[in-house]
């Protein structure tokens, strides 16, 4: 158990400083490399998808995972958080500022900087007004 951990559930790990749970290693079964972590604070939350598991920087390849994502994330977001949090009376994308990342192995260099996922960050916040990024640093405020 990692310094600080002070809860234990279904294998992830609840640290006091950051108020949100977070693997610490993965239950048998758990595609960690294709998991969407969500994280909320007062302000913010976060929804990531980790595509650490994508070896060929292809354009080809980036782009159909990244394609496939979007649909993750968005699916998670808009077919499951969104809808239980109305359903208890809370407003999620007026309650907190919310975005979306997708995170690929830093070895790949998968940035913001290409016109195919600006493309992509575009047409994303166009559709669903929310931003997307494929950064793979965040500061929560």
């Amino acid at each position: 158990m990692r310094k600080g951990v002070i809860m234990e559930e279904n294998g992830y790990t609840k640290a006091p400083q950051e108020g949100y749970y977070v693997p610490e290693e993965p239950n048998p079964g758990m595609a960690v490399a294709g998991m969407i972590c969500g994280i909320l604070t007062e302000r913010q939350m976060s929804f990531v998808e980790f595509k650490t598991n994508v070896t060929s920087n292809s354009e080809q390849n980036i782009g159909d995972k990244t394609d496939d994502a979007i649909a993750q994330l968005w699916h998670t977001y808009n077919e499951i958080i969104s809808p239980r949090c109305s359903s208890k009376g809370i407003s999620l994308a007026t309650s907190v500022e919310i975005d979306f990342f997708v995170i690929f192995d830093s070895n790949l260099d998968v940035t913001n900087t290409t016109a195919s996922r600006l493309d992509k960050q575009m047409e994303f916040l166009e559709k669903n007004k929310f931003p997307l990024f494929f950064d793979n640093e965040k500061s929560f405020i």
